[in-house]
């Protein structure tokens, strides 16, 4: 069974440690080595002519393997030093996921690598993508710092429940696309699907409209000016086909702002229109600029009506400094002021984030109160002090929302010592004109105003039960043939190596990929970059065949920049 680094698992909330899963290095072939060997030979060449500055020192600086897929150790050894750690998951992962584990400074890495039908760019995460794209990235401060400030605010981002099934019918598609041989019937389907499910939503959530600004920044950004932008997005720098498509006018580019909430996105497809931002500054000041309006920064009824719809697990914080975390039910409303909150199961009172007490139920009124009665005493919330209260005793709170709580004490919690946070009843009673409810065992808050309202807990660990983790099978089943494509791979690799080359050999690894494998481009890349300059008969025959498959769209861009590459080596 596979165990997380103790060192991982003391960094990382529990709920997020579930995702994490073992690198399964053992199954990538000699031709996923050599795809990735490809991708890394095309940026360290090329990416001069589209990267920004940050991009290129770093590629340079950090040293990434060329001749095979680095291992999740190699790659913590290089990040390491700038305050990052990376961890393999399998599978689509949610973006609420996705930023908390940036908001720890963990990058993550896919399993899966893409075929080699979409090396020039996957309908599915990857990764070449997490390594290649985002590596190289957090070794400048500038892109990591926004990177990190992403994933706290996204982390703290409400979804609505249209956010899950989008991104589940977004995750079916993707599979679908990344199929050998996709069913475009089932590919249409589920694309309309996705459609109709967008077309119902009234207003995009908070996490959707961090997801569309981190999308057009530290994925597919642009930086500089609209007239002549360079690339600063991990997606785009990873992407052999897109990082050149995208600076040409086929793709329309737009001036990074707010506006963005109104793009849209298809994740499994090239990208239609592009944002350009000045700089990192202008980036975090746009950002912030919606910061400001999200329920984490106003609270109040907008936040409170944004947790329960969305029927996930989130926080109030109040004025006195009191955090629930939990699921939210219900709540009342008198002149837009919070009067009555509901919340059942698991739920969590931290102060500071660091819980204070677990309950199952916590149905209270909410708001100013008028007195509480204990024994023949009358006193305002002010007058009540610890000593006062006496578990067991009957206690009556009256409020001026008219709301009337009764019960027997059964624990109580004040705010160094001096200001009641909440109050443990048995035998509850909340009644009003309109109410009746009767709780045999019930948390009562106190609080006024709702300063801050956010997805996910106060407590990083307060809770493990969070959502469970979509696993994506990673097939190892190669066929006979295949088996022996992937050994001439590695008898290419050998002569790299060796500098020895066996002719007869690589005539036969030419006639059976061919003959087997008509449309693996990359094995005729890597004989034509081994015997190039030997003015042998082979030599042309395989440049001749390279010629003949760039007529196929798919393949054009890689064959011929591999052929740029090899003539200019």
């Amino acid at each position: 069974m596979f165990q997380i680094n103790p060192e991982i698992k003391e960094r990382l909330p529990k709920h997020l440690h579930k995702f994490i899963v073992r690198l399964p290095y053992e199954i990538y072939t000699e031709q996923d080595h050599a795809k990735w060997r490809y991708v890394m030979l095309m940026n360290l060449k090329y990416a001069k002519e589209f990267a920004h500055d940050f991009y290129l020192k770093s590629l340079h600086k950090i040293h990434l393997p060329t001749e095979k897929i680095p291992t999740i150790e190699e790659l913590n050894k290089l990040v390491k030093p700038f305050g990052w750690h990376i961890v393999a998951v399998n599978g689509f992962i949610t973006p609420k996921v996705f930023m908390e584990f940036h908001a720890e400074k963990f990058l993550v890495v896919a399993s899966n690598i893409r075929s080699l039908k979409y090396l020039r760019y996957t309908p599915y995460p990857d990764l070449i993508h997490d390594i290649l794209g985002h590596v190289p990235c957090i070794v400048s401060p500038e892109y990591a710092e926004v990177l990190n400030y992403f994933g706290k605010i996204g982390k703290r981002a409400i979804s609505s429940k249209s956010d899950v099934k989008i991104h589940e019918a977004l995750n079916d598609l993707s599979i679908l696309k990344e199929q050998k041989k996709p069913d475009w019937e089932k590919v249409a389907e589920k694309q309309k699907e996705i459609d109709a499910l967008e077309n119902k939503i009234p207003e995009i959530s908070e996490m959707e409209k961090i997801r569309k600004l981190h999308w057009h920044s530290v994925e597919y950004g642009l930086m500089g000016n609209l007239e002549k932008p360079i690339i600063y997005g991990a997606g785009l720098l990873s992407s052999i086909h897109e990082s050149t498509l995208c600076l040409t006018d086929l793709v329309q580019k737009k001036e990074y702002s707010l506006n963005a909430f109104d793009s849209e996105l298809d994740i499994t497809n090239h990208q239609k229109e592009l944002r350009v931002v000045k700089d990192f500054d202008t980036l975090k000041n746009i950002v912030d600029s919606y910061v400001k309006k999200m329920s984490i920064s106003v609270g109040g009824k907008h936040g409170m009506e944004k947790l329960i719809d969305s029927e996930d697990i989130g926080t109030i914080e109040l004025e006195n400094s009191l955090q629930i975390s939990g699921i939210f039910k219900n709540a009342f409303y008198s002149e837009n002021q919070i009067t009555f909150i509901e919340m059942k199961k698991n739920i969590v009172l931290a102060k500071d984030s660091k819980a204070i007490r677990k309950c199952t139920n916590l149905i209270t009124p909410f708001g100013k109160i008028e007195y509480f009665k204990t024994g023949e005493k009358s006193l305002s919330f002010h007058e009540i002090k610890r000593e006062l209260l006496k578990k067991g005793e009957k206690i009556q709170i009256n409020y001026f929302s008219k709301w009337e709580v009764s019960g027997n004490i059964s624990d109580f919690y004040f705010k160094e010592n001096k200001e009641i946070l909440f109050l443990e009843l048995e035998n509850c009673t909340l009644e009003n004109i309109n109410h009746l409810i009767h709780v045999k065992k019930n948390t009562i808050v106190f609080g006024e105003k709702i300063i801050s309202a956010y997805s996910g807990v106060a407590d990083k660990d307060s809770f493990e039960d969070f959502e469970e983790p979509t696993f994506y099978e990673i097939k190892y089943n190669p066929t006979k043939n295949e088996k022996q494509l992937y050994s001439y791979y590695k008898n290419i690799r050998d002569f790299r190596k060796t500098n020895e080359i066996d002719f007869t050999l690589l005539q036969t690894i030419f006639d059976f990929s061919t003959k087997n494998f008509p449309e693996d481009w990359l094995i005729l890349f890597e004989l034509y970059e081994l015997i190039y300059g030997s003015k042998t008969d082979l030599e042309k025959i395989v440049k001749d065949k390279l010629e003949e498959l760039s007529q196929n769209e798919d393949f054009q861009i890689m064959i011929n920049k591999g052929i740029k590459y090899i003539h200019e080596k």
